[in-house]
């Protein structure tokens, strides 16, 4: 999601929407205590009520992520998913109930999509130097094959890339870890993606502001109160690259090229982060006119940042702009 830390900690913190300036990052008063640290090669961030429990609490989100890491990285030579890439088409591979409800929940929105969000598209991501996931690139996400607790593939060079949802689904066991802990009030980011649970201190809903998708602009393009719904954003600004879109991490339904359309960013709001995580990426995937369409047609809140001259504009569909203040 292209969310700042700056924005996270402003609109967490703060009762106005204006930017916080650099270093500004406690509370005003002793409402809340914030947690944090590293994960997925990004970092996570908990703003919360003040607990004794709070170290107690960063353990459990810490073991939270370590395991869903140790799972789904593509990076861990020893993760189950660095082993489902290993193998052969006559093997299988007997999942985690993780690993297996995150690959399912991944197939099951290629098929919604028809394939805009690809869990095999780790090759042709790692072509444009994005990833270590290697291979042919010429598999699609029907070559995977999952039949009751057993995952396996149609051919040997069939690859799962799990990094458009993994996050999402990191963040909702680590919302799940604080209701557990009658945590009532929490801002929860993982990665950059978001989830809240009951109110900011001020008695108001917690407000997360959406960075600009323009490379090196330092505005939010909106102010969003999530409530009860998780906020993920897909963006091609999301690894840094300062050049044109076709450098992008983003490829784009049937093609072996980076995104090259308007779409800068789409954030997406739904009830888990890991549905979130999964449409933001399919609908930035998608050529313009069909990711509107999409959207609309089955009602997903999302906030689209198209390219135009001069910057951006925006369009958001579903119950979105409810959302929004401002």
């Amino acid at each position: 999601m292209i969310i700042s830390r700056r924005n996270f900690v402003e609109a967490a913190g703060l009762a106005s929407a204006a930017l916080m300036f650099p270093g500004q990052t406690s509370f005003a008063g002793n409402d809340a205590v914030r947690i944090g640290g590293h994960a997925f090669g990004s970092s996570w961030t908990i703003v919360m009520d003040r607990s004794k429990n709070s170290a107690l609490i960063k353990t459990q989100v810490e073991r939270i992520l370590g395991k869903v890491n140790a799972s789904m990285s593509p990076y861990a030579s020893s993760s189950e998913i660095c082993q489902f890439n290993s193998m052969g088409a006559d093997e299988q591979l007997m999942p985690s109930h993780a690993f297996g409800y995150v690959a399912r929940a991944a197939l099951k929105v290629a098929r919604l999509t028809q394939g805009a969000f690809d869990p095999t598209v780790g090759p042709r991501v790692h072509a444009l130097g994005f990833g270590p996931i290697t291979g042919s690139g010429t598999t699609s996400w029907r070559s995977i094959v999952l039949q009751g607790r057993h995952l396996g593939k149609r051919e040997s060079d069939a690859t799962l890339d799990l990094c458009g949802i993994a996050k999402g689904f990191a963040l909702d066991l680590v919302r799940q870890c604080l209701q557990e802990n009658e945590i009532a009030n929490a801002l929860i980011e993982v990665g950059g993606e978001v989830s809240a649970i009951g109110h900011h201190p001020s008695g108001r809903h917690w407000r997360v502001a959406i960075e600009s998708p323009v490379f090196r602009s330092q505005e939010a393009i909106s102010i969003v109160e999530p409530k009860s719904l998780s906020l993920a954003t897909s963006g091609h600004r999301a690894n840094g690259i300062d050049g044109p879109i076709s450098t992008s991490h983003i490829i784009p339904t049937a093609s072996e090229q980076a995104a090259n359309n308007p779409i800068l960013s789409v954030s997406v709001l739904a009830k888990s982060a890991m549905l979130a995580d999964a449409l933001a990426t399919a609908l930035c995937a998608m050529e313009q006119s069909d990711a509107t369409r999409f959207a609309r047609e089955r009602g997903i809140n999302s906030l689209f940042a198209f390219g135009s001259s001069g910057g951006y504009r925006l369009v958001s569909t579903g119950r979105f702009s409810e959302h929004e203040i401002g």
